[in-house]
């Protein structure tokens, strides 16, 4: 997402559950950037207490996870669901049309913002090496990361940088042609 957004030109700042942590940068981070930011279940538990999700929130899937911490399925639900559960109607819920589990989590109706679903049977498919969606058609060729896995994730942040750029194909073509694996994570 980070990457196809930059592509377009935009000033985006990245943080998550690794790496340098975004707090840092709160001092250099201006009205009109974008803020791609990973969010875990424990962090997503306490936005409750602000009743706040974010304006674009992108859900991958929904499988069972720090059951150790939540105890079962439908506690790490709930803490995920925070994400949704407070966007406004001028935000966005990108989710996978295709995933079982958020479906009978009920995440389809979660919050107010607008769905924007990926997957089969969503408006972001996968077709042979491209991205297509209302914004048109956007090739995956020269992307850098392997397995079938990351084309469903390089599907998934075509659809939540389409939901913040009007035009996002040569975006999109760029940021996943420019996405470099991380370090010995399959790496040829």
């Amino acid at each position: 997402v980070t990457a196809m957004l930059r592509a377009a030109g935009r000033r985006v700042h990245q943080g998550g559950n690794i790496g340098h942590p975004l707090v840092a940068e709160l001092g250099h981070i201006a009205a009109d950037d974008l803020v791609v930011l990973e969010l875990s279940s424990f962090q997503l538990w306490w936005t409750r207490r602000i009743q706040r999700s974010p304006n674009v929130t992108l859900v991958t899937n929904l499988f069972p996870e720090h059951l150790d911490r939540h105890g079962r399925l439908e506690h790490y639900a709930r803490a995920k669901r925070a994400a949704l559960d407070f966007q406004r109607p001028d935000d966005v819920a990108v989710l996978p049309a295709d995933d079982a589990a958020v479906r009978e989590a009920d995440w389809l109706t979660a919050g107010q913002g607008r769905r924007l679903l990926w997957g089969t049977g969503g408006k972001v498919v996968l077709d042979g090496d491209e991205v297509v969606g209302p914004f048109g058609r956007a090739s995956l060729e020269g992307m850098q990361l392997f397995g079938a896995h990351n084309r469903r994730n390089a599907l998934a942040a075509a659809a939540a940088a389409s939901a913040l750029l009007d035009q996002p194909v040569l975006a999109v073509e760029r940021g996943a042609r420019d996405t470099q694996p991380l370090p010995h994570r399959l790496q040829p």
